[in-house]
């Protein structure tokens, strides 16, 4: 059963009522019916009345203490309640002491503690509390919706594996029908990769690979220097974001620095659903979310075109034969997804086939023999089910907000700048930092650098007809700004939201400086033509970075040209390709150094696995096409 209205009721044992009446605030805003005891016998009382899933108890009480509280809750309801105390005495030696372990509370925070932290334990140990209940009771247990902040994802695999060429496709689109919001990870070896997901849409990725970074894609592509993206470097390394960087030097305007970080998520999530080893896992972290926030992605198109690339062929094939009994049934986004399919396939007949009946996937693609394969694609992207599917969430997918305008209009280009770079300064940051005031900044400047911001990208932009893909921006910027007003310009709401902000990390000089302006340096040096220079220069970035994958293969490279030991050279880029599976930079050397040698047909193979890890690095795909003309 799915039940995702539960009512969550937390008791608050506590002597000091600003702190009790922040607690109530905070916890009824997800929901929690909130009970309020000021000591720790009446505190008992309302426990034994109210039997509440979780209890908040203060260490220090009147009448009882927190401890004999805690033990005596623990004696009537065993697991079945959450327990979390609250103290400024808890310091590491009280942690240990007997009688707090005795107390056997499922948490203890330190006063001040970070609201987030709170409210994610309440959550997770009301949901204990929930299930453990109804198991006692003979009932099932309940299937928590995932459109909550925390809520547990049960992922369609076992022990989270990826174990072939859909496992991330399926895990996304069950996440998305779920409405989860947090991070999906996904790990193989020495390469990592995050997806970001609000509300079961896509807004946003991330990678280790350096190969990935904005800068140096316009780097590779000509459209910056070696000099100009080490002042991007500098300024990035005391704190500033790489495409406010790129915006503040005068490289790019807002929307292309958009235009560029929307691509790369493109590109990320199509390495993504090439992963075929590791793992992946979901975690509930929407500040993660909004920190990788770009712009919302209609994953179903997405996914859509990824599988019905030609490389994809193979996989195709196999799905066919293996599924070829299945019957074929639609899917609530079937009549939706006909839309993106149509565009890429206006003359196939599997739509009007499949509308008008339900036949097993052997039969739709006799019935369809060109465009067999594209059954694949649709079951991928979600529009199709199969009998041997198993049981999902049956929802629809949510439909990402886009702007319906065409490329044929005349686009306000100066107000959709405006927009893009308000967007680009709110995006990941808590309201001060957007704002550019104090955390203790008085309500009247507050007030006034809203109106300020309101008035810099202004409201008619929004009825404007002519923002084309900045319409979207428009609206998520509006929401922000809303979100903001509500939550600052409010005493009672400001101080929630202050008490719920991290503490400020204290500044520290980035460990990234100094290997990443000896990159820089061996690259220089390539660029005039000093290979033993730049081989110097790759090794002090690699001392301080060893498993950097971009590193290694420069300097490998770099000993190549330089005349030195190659089979070494070798033997580093084929352990860098190994360790880091979905790294490009590896292979491509290794593509490189065969052409040196003559060797076609090694040059070739490897230089098309690199295209295949990076389809979209013009470079590589440039070469490898040279080399397939036989220059």
């Amino acid at each position: 059963m799915t039940d995702d209205k539960l009512p969550v009721r937390v008791l608050v044992i506590e002597d000091d009522d600003s702190l009790a009446a922040l607690l109530t605030r905070v916890l009824q805003r997800d929901g929690c019916l909130i009970t309020h005891s000021r000591d720790g016998k009446s505190g008992l009382e309302a426990f034994e009345r109210e039997q509440p899933h979780v209890v908040l108890s203060d260490g220090l009480l009147p009448k009882m203490t927190g401890f004999e509280v805690c033990k005596a809750i623990r004696e009537q309801a065993g697991d079945k309640v959450g327990i979390i105390m609250m103290s400024g005495a808890f310091r590491a030696v009280s942690l240990r002491s007997k009688e707090a372990q005795e107390a056997r509370a499922d948490a203890f925070l330190s006063k001040p503690f970070v609201l987030g932290d709170l409210r994610k334990r309440v959550l997770d140990l009301a949901r204990r509390s929930i299930d453990l209940r109804r198991a006692a009771a003979g009932e099932e247990p309940v299937v928590h919706n995932e459109r909550t902040r925390t809520g547990p994802i049960v992922l369609p695999l076992e022990s989270g594996q990826i174990d072939g060429p859909h496992a991330v496709a399926l895990t996304l689109l069950a996440l998305a029908r779920g409405g989860a919001t947090g991070l999906l990870r996904l790990e193989w070896e020495g390469s990592r990769l995050e997806l970001a997901l609000l509300r079961g849409v896509l807004v946003g990725a991330r990678d280790n690979l350096r190969e990935h970074q904005l800068g140096e894609r316009l780097l590779r592509r000509g459209r910056i220097t070696h000099e100009q993206l080490k002042q991007v470097n500098e300024r990035v390394a005391a704190g500033e974001r790489v495409a406010e960087a790129l915006i503040t030097i005068g490289l790019c305007d807002a929307c292309e620095a958009l235009t560029l970080i929307e691509e790369q998520v493109r590109e990320r999530l199509a390495r993504a659903l090439a992963w075929r080893h590791g793992t992946l896992r979901f975690v509930a972290d929407e500040p993660g979310v909004h920190a990788l926030a770009v712009e919302t992605y209609d994953l179903q198109q997405e996914i859509l075109g990824y599988a019905l690339e030609e490389r994809r062929a193979a996989e195709a094939d196999g799905f066919l034969d293996a599924r070829a009994s299945d019957g074929v049934r639609r899917t609530r986004d079937f009549e939706t997804g006909l839309a993106h399919y149509a565009r890429l396939r206006a003359t196939s007949t599997l739509p009007s086939l499949l509308l008008s009946s339900e036949p097993t996937v052997g039969e739709a693609a006799a019935a369809a023999p060109r465009d067999q394969r594209d059954l694949y694609a649709l079951w991928l992207s979600g529009m199709i089910g199969l009998e041997g599917d198993p049981p999902g969430v049956d929802r629809p997918l949510p439909r990402p907000a886009r702007s319906e305008e065409t490329a044929g209009f005349l686009v306000d280009k100066v107000a959709a700048e405006k927009i893009a770079a308000a967007l680009l300064r709110c995006r990941g940051r808590n309201h001060y930092d957007a704002l550019g005031v104090a955390r203790d900044a008085p309500m009247t400047e507050v007030a006034a650098r809203l109106v300020a911001l309101e008035r810099e990208v202004g409201i008619e932009a929004l009825g404007s007809a002519k923002l084309g893909s900045a319409r979207a921006a428009a609206l998520e910027l509006w929401a922000v700004i809303d979100t903001m007003r509500a939550e600052l310009l409010d005493r009672e709401a400001r101080e929630v939201y202050d008490v719920g902000l991290d503490p400020p990390a204290p500044r520290r000089p980035s460990p990234q400086v100094a290997p990443e302006q000896a990159f820089l340096d061996g690259q220089v040096q390539l660029g005039l033509g000093n290979p033993q220079g730049a081989k110097e220069a790759f090794e002090r970035a690699v001392a301080v970075r060893p498993n950097d994958p971009d590193f290694n293969a420069w300097l490998a490279w770099a000993a190549i040209l330089a005349g030195e030991d190659e089979l070494f050279a070798l033997d580093v880029l084929e352990t860098a390709a190994r360790a880091f599976p979905q790294a490009m930079r590896p292979v491509f050397f290794l593509g490189l150094a065969a052409k040196r040698r003559g060797d076609l047909v090694m040059a070739h193979a490897h230089l098309a696995e690199a295209v295949q890890r990076s389809p979209h690095d013009l470079e590589a795909r440039a070469v490898l096409a040279g080399v397939a003309a036989g220059r």
